[in-house]
């Protein structure tokens, strides 16, 4: 586990930025790798620990019980709507909109425990798991958008070295090799603690994360990205890195979460506290 955390702590403090995927050797390795862990440790699933025929994976049962995808998500926003909209009347409230958002489950049973127990329980081993899954809901998507760039939400370095790794940044790293896309960590940075939000009324939250983020336009400008949460809740910690990266010179700004919370209540508080 210890080298998990080390490698969290490279992914947002240090180490090479941009990280390319060698598409030629990508493929050979992953086989290889994936046939030792095999071969290593038998895989089971995480959920109800029965085998599996490989890592990463959740067994067939499980699978059957993982909530559904969100239908309609305002493309501005992400607040849910009850058909395809690319702006709403929640999005003025968000300041910069995003270019696209997309969730790709509900925050239901079983994902739900399962992502609080990789967020705060030091499964970080799951991520992979977690970025399979996300992959395998929003591929089209994914496949259509095309950026050049993953970007994880960052966490100050207070926080990270309290929790030990960042949730986000080992999301999008799984995610990036799952797509053969290069990952940044360092083009993105929290350089101010915020209050948590869940402390807060909605009209303080983003006054409380004003100044919170600062981008790296040489990285940036130009290009599209793809910015990676665990968690989509009230938006407002997305919106304001958006509006950073659109500062920037960002020529398209996704986000993408693992779940999407029906309501800011339905979430423990632990959630909130990126």
């Amino acid at each position: 586990m210890e080298s998990s955390h080390t490698e969290a702590s490279m992914t947002q403090s240090g180490g090479t930025t941009e990280e390319p995927m060698p598409g030629s050797l990508l493929p050979g390795l992953k086989r290889l790798g994936g046939r030792l862990l095999d071969a290593l440790y038998p895989p089971i699933c995480p959920l109800c620990k029965t085998p599996i025929p490989h890592h990463p994976g959740l067994c067939d049962t499980c699978m059957e019980t993982l909530p559904d995808a969100p239908r309609h998500l305002c493309q501005g926003c992400g607040a849910v709507t009850m058909e395809p909209l690319t702006s709403c009347t929640e999005c003025p409230e968000m300041g910069t909109p995003a270019d696209a958002v997309y969730s790709a489950f509900w925050y239901q049973s079983p994902l739900d425990n399962m992502m609080l127990r990789y967020k705060f329980g030091d499964r970080t081993e799951w991520a992979p798991l977690l970025a399979a899954l996300m992959w395998s809901q929003l591929e089209v998507s994914f496949t259509q958008e095309n950026p050049h760039l993953i970007i994880p939400i960052p966490l100050h370095y207070r926080r990270l070295v309290a929790r030990r790794y960042n949730q986000a940044a080992l999301l999008a790293r799984s995610l990036a090799h799952q797509m053969d896309c290069p990952l940044s960590t360092n083009s993105l940075k929290r350089i101010r603690m915020t209050t948590p939000q869940t402390e807060l009324y909605s009209d303080e939250r983003r006054r409380n994360l004003h100044g919170a983020f600062r981008a790296e336009p040489r990285r940036i400008a130009g290009r599209r990205i793809l910015l990676v949460d665990d968690v989509l809740t009230t938006g407002s910690t997305m919106h304001e890195a958006v509006a950073v990266l659109k500062e920037a010179g960002a020529e398209r700004v996704i986000i993408a979460t693992l779940l999407r919370t029906k309501t800011p209540a339905a979430q423990p508080r632990g959630l909130y506290e990126a």
